[in-house]
């Protein structure tokens, strides 16, 4: 008898997505940088408090849990000198946003990243996200692509993912 509560906690755990199935992208090889995967999207309607943290199946996140649009509205575009809540991201990405994050980039490669951004700014975040394994990492609804290394041609790399990727998903708006 003592056995049902623990085992109805496991099962709901897991029916929760409290399991770590976590995406990991792959690269071919030597290349610097992946191509842009799908991730298999999570919760599109399920909002939350200002606050509470979400799981998600990748890092960095391209779908799930996001605050409400009456707890917190999605980021303002543009660049950003400090992280970004990954609740705060997903509701962005719900809205078609592209994000763009990087962790230990020289000064030489940071203005390369930023370039494109400040380019086209349209529906655009960038942000450092220092906790991640990979050096750059663009993110759309349900798409992630990722650098180990800062490529040569990191400008055009961004431009390509966001001409596929921005303004695609549930609820697209500017």
């Amino acid at each position: 008898m003592r056995l049902r509560p623990l085992v109805f906690l496991l099962v709901a755990a897991c029916a929760s997505g409290g399991g770590s199935s976590t995406f990991t992208p792959e690269i071919d090889g030597s290349a610097p940088c992946s191509s842009a995967q799908d991730v298999q999207v999570m919760s599109t309607v399920a909002h939350i408090e200002p606050g509470t943290t979400a799981q998600y199946n990748s890092d960095p996140p391209t779908s799930g849990e996001h605050y409400s649009i009456r707890g917190t509205a999605p980021a303002p575009v543009g660049v950003y000198p400090d992280p970004i809540e990954n609740e705060r991201q997903v509701h962005n990405l719900e809205h078609g946003h592209v994000v763009v994050q990087y962790r230990d980039l020289t000064d030489e490669e940071l203005d390369a990243v930023r370039a494109p951004v400040l380019a086209d700014p349209f529906m655009m975040l960038m942000a450092p996200r220092p906790q991640m394994e990979w050096k750059l990492a663009l993110t759309s609804w349900g798409k992630l692509q990722v650098c180990r290394e800062i490529p040569d041609d990191v400008g055009e790399l961004i431009r390509t993912f966001v001409v596929q990727n921005r303004d695609n998903a549930p609820e697209s708006i500017p």
